[in-house]
């Protein structure tokens, strides 16, 4: 079942579109960065949700939360696909769109393709990042009650890039989108002792449904509006003064008829 689909980036690109248009130099150049990252994790984070939510949609054994920020105690998760089993097993998800795939070294260093520069760069580890994301969610869980949650933490990569993986390690966290449901299925028959994937357990490590506690979840997300004006270092128009109106200003009164505000009352 689908508790929360992702919010809305209409706005931000509109925003980021516009900050485009009038930036120049540097400025430009991020920006359009900036928007480029933007529209590719929007790609790769629809491309995700639609996989998980051909199946899992009308399931009653797996709550999804797509797009959930929470923020604990000074720290944030931004989670891209939170799932939420019957066995009260949890799966952070994170999506990434790389148009020409990955390379990871045997250092568990991650580099994409920059079609621009036509030259592999260096990038954050999405492992590392969601373990991360997985630790906040531990926390808020626990917060709520559920003590010592089982998490699983999966990167979810587009089914046309390609993944270069390093010879020492097979990294089954690092997923193709159109194969994880049956890489969760796997997990699920693991985890519960040859029990098959997406049915209903009777123990119950917290006693409530997946919906029950993806509701709470949702209660605590926490979207943000990033000031692209300060980040890029760019000046907000200012709107012009304007000279004040010789016109009188009425005193609240009006004559219905001449529209004059000069009205005097007589009482009979």
């Amino acid at each position: 079942m689908i508790i929360k689909n992702a919010d809305s980036k209409d706005h931000e690109l509109v925003r980021l579109e516009t900050l485009l248009n009038a930036a120049e130099g540097t400025s430009k150049k991020l920006i359009a960065n900036e928007l480029r990252m933007m529209k590719a994790g929007i790609k790769g984070e629809q491309e995700s949700a639609y996989y998980i939510d051909f199946r899992l949609k009308n399931s009653k054994n797996t709550a999804v939360i797509h797009d959930l920020r929470l923020n604990h105690e000074g720290r944030v998760a931004q989670i891209d696909h939170l799932l939420i089993h019957c066995s009260h097993r949890f799966y952070v998800l994170e999506s990434k769109h790389f148009s020409h795939g990955i390379k990871i070294n045997e250092q568990g260093e991650f580099n994409r393709w920059n079609d621009w520069q036509k030259k592999f760069e260096g990038m954050p580890s999405p492992i590392e990042q969601n373990k991360r994301h997985a630790l906040v969610l531990k926390e808020v869980l626990e917060s709520l009650g559920y003590k010592n949650p089982p998490i699983e933490s999966f990167i979810l990569i587009s089914p046309q890039a390609r993944i270069d993986r390093p010879r020492n390690a097979k990294l089954p966290e690092i997923v193709k989108a159109d194969q994880f449901l049956t890489t969760l299925e796997k997990d699920l028959i693991a985890a519960n002792s040859g029990v098959g994937g997406f049915i209903n357990l009777v123990s119950s490590a917290f006693g409530d449904q997946p919906e029950v506690i993806a509701k709470k979840l949702v209660k605590k997300h926490r979207p943000i509006s990033i000031d692209y004006e300060s980040k890029f270092n760019i000046q907000p128009d200012v709107e012009p003064t304007h000279a004040k109106s010789e016109e009188p200003q009425l005193n609240g009164h009006v004559c219905k008829s001449c529209g004059k505000d000069e009205v005097v009352f007589q009482y009979y």
